[in-house]
C-alpha cells in the first residue's frame, strides 16, 4: 500500500511539473510588425508588414490581431501576401475600437520560412503617441496545432504630429 502511495505521488509531481510548462510552450514561430517605428503626419497613410518567422516551424495558418487607440489611427486596408494566399472567413476591422482580425491559409506545402503575411494601410488622425500591437489572441498554425510563440509578439510604436482630422475609413469593414 506504501508502495502504491509514493508511486501516485511521484507520477502526481511529474504531471504537475511537466503539464503546465507543456501547455505554455505552444511553439517557437512569432508575428511582429514592421517597421517598428514610424512618424507620420495628421491625414497621412503609412503602412506595416506584418512578418511571420518560422523559427523552426512548420505553418499553414495564421490570423493576425491588432490592436491600436482608435483615437490617434484607423485601418484603411488589410492586403495579404503570397506567403498564405488564402482569405480565412470572419475578418473584420473596427476602427471605432481600434481592433483588427484576419486570417490567412495556404494548401500544400507549409511555411518553413519567413516572409510577409500581408500589409495593413492606416491613417493618422490626431496627434500624440500611440502603439499597433499584435494580440496573443493571434495564432500560427499547422495541422491543427499552435505554433505562436506568445511571448515574443510583435508591435510599433507610432508618433503623429498636426491637427486631428475626420475618419475616411467606412464604419466596418469585413
Amino acid at each position: 500500500m506504501k508502495k502504491i502511495a509514493v508511486l501516485f505521488l511521484g507520477l502526481a509531481m511529474s504531471i504537475a511539473l511537466v503539464g503546465p510548462s507543456a501547455a505554455r510552450a505552444a511553439g517557437s514561430a512569432t508575428l511582429t510588425l514592421s517597421p517598428t517605428n514610424t512618424t507620420v503626419n495628421t491625414g497621412d497613410s503609412f503602412s506595416l508588414s506584418v512578418v511571420v518567422t518560422p523559427n523552426g516551424e512548420s505553418l499553414d495558418t495564421a490570423r493576425v490581431e491588432l490592436d491600436w487607440d482608435a483615437s490617434k489611427l484607423e485601418a484603411l486596408a488589410f492586403d495579404l501576401s503570397s506567403l498564405f494566399p488564402n482569405l480565412s472567413p470572419s475578418n473584420d476591422i473596427d476602427n471605432s475600437g481600434g481592433d483588427l482580425s484576419y486570417g490567412a491559409y495556404k494548401f500544400g506545402t507549409p511555411i518553413t520560412s519567413s516572409g510577409t503575411l500581408a500589409t495593413v494601410t492606416f491613417r493618422a488622425l490626431s496627434a500624440g503617441s500611440t502603439t499597433i500591437s499584435v494580440l496573443s489572441s493571434s495564432k500560427l498554425i499547422d495541422d491543427g496545432s499552435e505554433k505562436l510563440n506568445t511571448s515574443a509578439l510583435g508591435s510599433s510604436a507610432i508618433t503623429v504630429s498636426g491637427t486631428t482630422v475626420e475618419s475616411e475609413a467606412p464604419a466596418e469593414e469585413e
